[in-house]
């Protein structure tokens, strides 16, 4: 844990996790036969399980504009979406991570805060008219299945730092 605080690792670890992010969602997407959307959301989750023992403020806002801004013109070509919801994802987190005490509390708050960075990334690319999905197809086809994946990948991940932080 003690590299965990180190902000040159934290850093270079959350910039491959985004590129990796974008890597696993296209591969995902492609072996679903383009049926289904699925976003794997590495980052979100190390984010998450990264601000529980981080105490900087300013470092973690920093670095959520930062990811948010290269995510939205490495992938989005259009700056404002993800530059917007990873700062408002870290301050929901910082606000709220006293509660997240025990692994079933960690867990819906985890479901909770990746329902509302999905839903209002779908949100702002509509406001934005860079998505043509009606919002049913949005639940159905994109909403659904990565929160599930999200999920089972939290879980698996959250017993592994809650085991070692207790070393």
């Amino acid at each position: 844990m003690k590299l965990l605080k180190n902000k040159w690792f934290i850093s270079v670890l959350t910039f491959f996790l985004l590129l990796i992010d974008g890597q696993l969602s296209d591969l995902l997407t492609t072996l679903t036969g383009r049926y289904a959307f699925l976003r794997v959301h590495l980052l979100i989750i190390f984010m998450f399980l990264l601000l529980r023992f981080l105490d900087t403020d300013f470092f973690a806002y920093l670095l959520g504009f930062i990811l948010g801004l290269i995510y939205d013109s490495y992938y989005l070509n259009f700056i404002g979406i993800t530059f917007f919801m990873l700062p408002l994802l870290v301050y929901l987190i910082k606000r709220s991570k006293k509660y997240f005490v025990t692994p079933t509390r960690s867990f819906l708050a985890f479901f909770l805060l990746l329902f509302l960075f999905e839903v209002g990334c779908y949100g702002l690319a509509f406001l934005y008219h860079l998505t043509t999905y009606s919002l049913l197809s949005f639940v159905t086809y994109q909403l659904a299945e990565t929160l599930l994946l999200n999920v089972i990948i939290f879980v698996i991940l959250d017993k592994f730092v809650h085991r070692n932080s207790a070393k």
